[in-house]
């Protein structure tokens, strides 16, 4: 699938972003602003996919020990954490306690059959798709006083032109699970233990799935590639570990630099959690050429072996 736009209103230095007819590469703006913008993203993916809450608010500085979800559905309805300190350094005014992330989605033919199988009980889906198959969806998050407590809402809903029931009863039974889906499709890169991403690539060396295995040789092909050129990625075994290290003398990530780390992140997402849309922040700002890692990010969305569908771009540094 494919953002095609996106809306934010009530979010600290992206209060009133709107940015449409989006294509694979999308460039947000420099400093806070784009950071904002990404951060509304996993907003947006958080509150159609309740597996997503705890570590977006981790991330985003909002909540670290015990959180409470509810959920309906099996979408997130509510959520509760111990102190709103970090809520008000999202929050776009004082007085404000509500933001809202309206995005547009252009179905990939996966997403587009799914919904065709949908439609068969639901007459109206079936004119929806067939005049326009964008979707349109909105998500609100609205805070009480304390900032301790999340009301999470699918506050829009449109296939097309048409609208349907975002919530309650009225909603179409198809509608969860549609939606669920699209809160799996994000990705935001996030900074994990060396031994955790090593692990997930002997995991995917060792799968009985072909198309698994596939996905590790490319990472590791990529890896001893330009535009990071570490050497043939070996994996290490230090008692209960395992460790990533390149070429024959095994030389560990940190005789590279961060660049290694940042490497091994990238190569992760792009090949093993391979999201429609991947959101990346100061691509390639550790590599001797930045430049390069982004069009290698974005050649990772072209041809028949694309992993990727979208890259949101962020940059680094102050505006």
């Amino acid at each position: 699938m494919l953002v095609t736009g996106v809306r934010v209103a009530g979010l600290r230095d992206a209060d009133g972003f709107v940015k449409t007819d989006l294509e694979s590469r999308v460039e947000l703006p420099a400093g806070p602003e784009g950071v904002a913008v990404a951060d509304a993203l996993e907003l947006f993916a958080a509150g159609l996919d309740a597996t997503r809450i705890r570590p977006m608010l981790a991330r985003l500085g909002i909540a670290h020990g015990e959180i409470e979800i509810v959920e309906e559905d099996g979408l997130p309805v509510q959520a509760s954490w111990d102190h709103g300190i970090g809520v008000r350094a999202l929050l776009a005014g004082d007085a404000a306690r509500r933001l809202t992330v309206w995005v547009e989605v252009a179905p990939d033919p996966p997403l587009f059959g799914q919904l065709r199988e949908l439609a068969v009980r639901e007459p109206r889906l079936v004119a929806a798709l067939g005049n326009s198959p964008r979707l349109g969806i909105k998500v609100g998050w609205l805070f009480t006083k304390d900032l301790t407590t999340a009301s999470i809402a699918v506050l829009e809903l449109k296939v097309g032109d048409l609208a349907f029931p975002a919530s309650g009863p009225e909603r179409p039974k198809w509608a969860p699970r549609m939606l669920r889906e699209l809160g799996t499709r994000f990705c935001r890169i996030e900074r994990k233990p060396e031994p955790e991403l090593a692990a997930r690539l002997l995991a995917a060396s060792l799968s009985p799935d072909p198309d698994e295995r596939d996905n590790f040789r490319r990472a590791a092909s990529a890896l001893a590639d330009k535009p990071f050129n570490l050497g043939a990625l070996e994996l290490v075994q230090v008692e209960d570990e395992i460790w990533p290290c390149f070429g024959p003398h095994l030389r560990r990530s940190r005789q590279y630099g961060p660049a290694a780390e940042e490497a091994l992140r990238l190569v992760d997402a792009a090949f093993l959690v391979a999201p429609d849309v991947l959101i990346v922040e100061a691509a390639g700002a550790l590599q001797n050429d930045p430049s390069e890692v982004v069009e290698w990010l974005v050649g990772r969305t072209e041809g028949n072996n694309a992993t990727l569908e979208q890259v949101f771009l962020v940059p680094g540094g102050a505006a």
